[in-house]
């Protein structure tokens, strides 16, 4: 089962009992085929192509399916490596589950293999390998940002996530979800076109999930404190370089989508500068995207914009 192998379209349609819709169900192979995590557009921008991951080869890889008609190509021919999302899905091999996300201004799908970030281009099916994570971190879902030019994505504690995800798949359960902020979280922000990334963001004992940059601002980045121990209602967290941090509502955000699920307790937004000369959102541009008085919710957790590196990243910006 390798790259490039074609498949020919398996769509039909029929009308939908209730409504009368037609309705065209896009693959119907005997294994588990689906789409980009829900906040990633599954589409390429020219509309021609749909991403998705499918087991049909014996372990999860990812395929284009041209929309036009329906032949479906196998971009990736991943090695049966750990790829389980865990706690959100059952336990799988090859291509990370839920983590991938189209990327370089829709040329490229980048996508994990174990600690391995690749890239594989849509059109020709040339692959390159962008990062390599140290073995005792664990990636979560990418996300990118309008252009797709700048990735991001969060790590947790391997140790811990393999530990206790091998003993739910036995069939124990873990009715108290405290355990979870055990793990020390990063978030990784990756310029797609180069490969270049740098950790902005290091916390111990501190869940952090669904992470989303602002579609034109890559120094504001989004992103849910997974099962929150703090108060329900949803903060945002602005920084910029010359300012305080300060929790603002969700007006802050300039249009980031704040819906994590029902699990979400808390939402942070803060800016992380490049290295460089010249931020890629200044202070200014973030005080004009909040309010002119933000209204304050709470004092942020004590140490949230700790700087310690945890992963160490292997390409400075």
């Amino acid at each position: 089962m390798s790259v490039g192998r074609m498949y020919p379209p398996e769509w039909r349609d029929y009308a939908d009992p209730l409504t009368g819709r037609r309705v065209r169900q896009l693959t119907n192979s005997p294994a588990e085929d689906y789409h980009l995590y829900f906040y990633n557009p599954a589409v390429t921008p020219n509309g021609r192509y749909l991403i998705f991951l499918s087991e049909r080869t014996g372990v999860s890889n990812l395929f284009r399916l041209e929309l036009e008609s329906g032949d479906i190509v196998q971009l990736t021919d991943a090695p049966p490596a750990r790829a389980e999302y865990w706690p959100f899905t059952e336990a799988v091999k090859g291509v990370g589950a839920c983590l991938p996300a189209i990327g370089n201004r829709g040329r490229e799908v980048f996508f994990f293999v174990g600690t391995e970030l690749w890239a594989v281009e849509i059109e020709n099916l040339s692959l390159r390998q962008i990062l390599t994570l140290p073995s005792h971190r664990r990636p979560s879902m990418l996300q990118a940002n309008h252009t797709q030019d700048t990735l991001i994505f969060a790590t947790w504690d391997e140790s811990l996530f393999f530990e206790r995800s091998q003993r739910a798949y036995a069939g124990e359960s873990f009715p108290d979800p405290e355990f979870f902020q055990e793990t020390t979280s990063t978030l990784i922000r990756v310029e797609a076109t180069t490969g270049q990334a740098e950790e902005v963001l290091c916390k111990a004992k501190f869940w952090i999930n669904h992470v989303h940059l602002h579609p034109h601002h890559p120094n504001l980045i989004l992103f849910c404190h997974e099962y929150s121990p703090f108060p329900d209602p949803c903060g945002c967290l602005i920084r910029s370089p010359d300012a305080a941090s300060q929790f603002m509502d969700k007006a802050a955000t300039s249009g980031m989508n704040t819906n994590s699920g029902a699990r979400m307790a808390k939402g942070f937004v803060f800016t992380a500068a490049r290295r460089a000369t010249t931020p890629l959102a200044s202070a200014v541009g973030v005080r004009q995207m909040a309010r002119a008085t933000p209204k304050l919710i709470t004092p942020p957790p004590a140490g949230l914009m700790d700087t310690t590196t945890c992963t160490g990243m292997v390409k400075p910006w």
